[in-house]
């Protein structure tokens, strides 16, 4: 009988423009070199958040692991939406995160998935129960967690949860680490003897064996060392084909292996486990003990000991412990609005808790975790919308020690900021939708307050190959030679050059470009004010600004001099955001005023983020300028009653921004005033 392979790639990345690079590195070629190959089962898993950032940056990845389920060659895996590490998790987390994942399945995909990825790979017996509750029946464990357990190394077992059987897939990590190194070397020797010396098993010839591969180690580890991905992906479709011919593997996805212990029975000896010990993931202990390896962190000697004293660890545990809180003690039984708001705040708190539990990932300031504090804004909307009523009230929404003003009107809350007087938020409660916020977005910048104004920068412009053909050549590529372990020393052991070659000829070119670029904004928010007075530098957008309550309205005071004053307006009036400017010049001259509003908007963020980048256009440019999305028909349209002389679209990370530019003279002793409006629709 041959030995039958279970093949995985595990594709994850955050909520980041980066999910971009990697799909032009790494993904695309990957995908399209496994699709070369349509008879080869292959298992795929692949992040919520890296499937939501794909569908705003480059769905052509999806569309390639679409058309593979279509025509059977491709089968997905549960797992987590953010590829928390689960067991450094909450359990409460856990199951949360399983079922967005399983939700965004759905939706992208229309599958449901019988198989979980256990993210991390690290194993303790309380994720039994979660597994199985969730509807799966299947899931790996690396190879030396199931040696600890006694089991025999070579057969399937079934790990018995509450009179359910979970059928566990033995994952080989060395055959992990030998697939890699044939593909990004071109040497598959060493993977081909393991292959063929894997044991036997007494009694039967049925042998089964998985490889879990991360999809990174097929492009974008290599972009990280100047490497081009191309002979990657030509070693890696050398290999499959190879494999596909030879008699003694026979490919299978994981929902194959088994639908319920009777199955098993039938077609092999099944050990049976009422649980198994605690055991950390390979990848996750040899991080710390390779100082060349990405996710090394000094200062430990284990992952188990990272988990237990990690500074970070303990942080952010606290942190999403007193969030975890605010979500279950906020909306059970509420209004519709109510839990869609909920639901929205649900969403933030499991996105930022992408990769949790890794070393050498996050910590204090990174916006991929941080960022979950803003949750907080959606579940305090969640709390209005219970019995909304109007109000107005100055609050630390976020609790970052940074008040806020709420201005409700009974259907709609705004969340300003004292900074700039921004428009942070925009939540309709009864319907539940959302115009203004971003929340989900994570860009590279270290995080200071969900109200504080994100000063984007340039940045180097990463190389992008447009071609994905086997054969592309560029002409800017060098040809080099390296001894071992070479530059790729930090991703694998040292054992994998045994018996290799001397060196190494790698294809080598810059990848982060000279040339600079302007990443795609985000969260800078709506009605942001950008100021010049008579030709002066521009007024900071975040200022700190006075502010007062007066007459049903909140009013946001800039003092440009001590004769030049700005009172900025707000108030609510069926579905409309007003925001009136009142420039009052005391001074014996007039004063020249250029002003320019920016807007952040994504109307119906919830369907934006399950939709993508489709699911926004613009309209009515430039006389009317609209962003609506027409998957809900929900609009956003600007307008104002002193006519802009210039104005802007552009996409920015998750939302889409349209920018409007106002010139004109204050009269001495005068003032001038116009309003500005964000005008929803669609909405019932």
């Amino acid at each position: 009988m041959p030995l039958r392979l279970s093949l995985l790639f595990n594709f994850n990345q955050h909520l980041t423009e980066f999910a971009r690079v990697a799909s032009h590195n790494c993904y695309r070629g990957l995908l399209q070199v496994l699709r070369a190959h349509p008879t080869l089962p292959v298992n795929i898993q692949i992040s919520g958040t890296l499937i939501h950032a794909l569908q705003w940056l480059d769905p052509e990845p999806l569309e390639l692991i679409r058309a593979g389920i279509d025509e059977g060659q491709f089968e997905l895996l549960g797992s987590t939406y953010a590829q928390n590490v689960a067991y450094a998790s909450d359990d409460w987390d856990n199951a949360q995160q399983i079922e967005l994942h399983k939700e965004v399945l759905r939706d992208t995909f229309n599958v449901e998935p019988v198989a979980f990825w256990n993210p991390g790979g690290s194993w303790r017996q309380s994720l039994a129960p979660l597994i199985v509750s969730a509807g799966y029946q299947i899931t790996l464990i690396e190879d030396h967690i199931l040696d600890q357990a006694g089991l025999a190394p070579i057969l399937l077992a079934s790990v018995v949860v509450d009179g359910n059987n979970l059928t566990v897939v033995r994952e080989s990590v060395a055959l992990r680490h030998s697939l890699i190194f044939a593909a990004l070397f071109g040497q598959p020797e060493q993977l081909i003897s393991k292959l063929q010396s894997a044991p036997e098993a007494d009694g039967t010839d049925e042998r089964f064996l998985a490889i879990a591969v991360p999809a990174e180690a097929m492009g974008l580890w290599g972009w990280h060392e100047n490497v081009l991905p191309h002979p990657t992906w030509q070693n890696l479709d050398r290999l499959l084909t190879a494999l596909e011919s030879d008699d003694a593997y026979e490919f299978v996805q994981l929902s194959k292996v088994s639908r319920n212990a009777q199955d098993l029975k039938k077609i092999s000896p099944v050990q049976y486990q009422t649980g198994l010990g605690a055991g950390a993931a390979a990848a996750l202990d040899d991080a710390l003990h390779r100082k060349e390896a990405p996710h090394y962190e000094e200062g430990f000697d284990s992952w188990f000991h990272y988990l237990k004293t990690s500074p970070d660890v303990k942080r952010f545990g606290r942190m999403y412990s007193r969030l975890r809180q605010r979500l279950v003690d906020s909306v059970v039984d509420a209004p519709a609005g109510a839990q869609a708001l909920h639901r929205s705040a649900l969403h933030t708190f499991l996105a930022h808790q992408h990769n949790y539990g890794t070393p050498g990932v996050g910590g204090s300031a990174y916006r991929g975790w941080e960022g979950a504090r803003s949750a907080l804004s959606a579940i305090r909307a969640a709390d209005f919308a219970k019995d909304p009523e109007p109000f107005m009230l100055v609050e630390d929404v976020t609790g970052e020690g940074y008040d806020e003003v709420l201005v409700c009107d009974g259907r709609d809350l705004l969340v300003l900021a004292p900074g700039g007087g921004r428009l942070l938020y925009w939540f309709d409660l009864e319907t539940g939708c959302q115009y203004v916020g971003n929340q989900l977005a994570v860009f590279d910048l270290d995080y200071e307050g969900d109200a504080i104004f994100p000063v984007r920068e340039t940045i180097w412009k990463p190389w992008l190959p447009e071609n994905w053909d086997l054969q592309a050549q560029f002409p800017e590529v060098v040809k080099v030679r390296e001894a071992p372990p070479t530059r790729f020393a930090g991703y694998l052991p040292d054992w994998v050059w045994n018996g290799s070659a001397s060196f190494v000829t790698l294809a080598v070119r810059e990848m982060e470009l000279w040339n600079e670029v302007e990443p795609l904004p985000a969260q800078r928010r709506a009605i942001v004010d950008y100021i010049s007075v008579d030709g002066s530098e521009i007024y900071d957008p975040d200022d700190d600004l006075d502010y007062r309550f007066e007459n049903g309205h909140v009013i946001f005071i800039r003092f440009f001099d001590h004769k030049l004053t700005l009172e900025k307006h707000y108030a609510l009036a069926n579905g409309q955001v007003e925001a009136h400017y009142r420039f009052l010049n005391q001074d014996a001259h007039a004063h020249k005023i250029e002003l320019r509003v920016a807007n952040e908007l994504c109307p119906d963020y919830a369907t934006v983020m399950r939709a993508g980048r489709a699911a926004l256009a613009f309209d009515g440019y430039p006389e009317t300028p609209t962003v609506r999305n027409i998957n809900t028909d929900v609009s956003v349209r600007i307008s104002a009653d002193r006519a802009w002389h210039d104005s802007r679209v552009r996409e920015a990370l998750f939302a889409l921004e349209v920018e409007t530019d106002f010139t004109f003279d204050v009269a001495p002793e005068s003032e001038t005033t116009f309003t500005f409006t964000l005008e929803r629709s669609g909405v019932d």
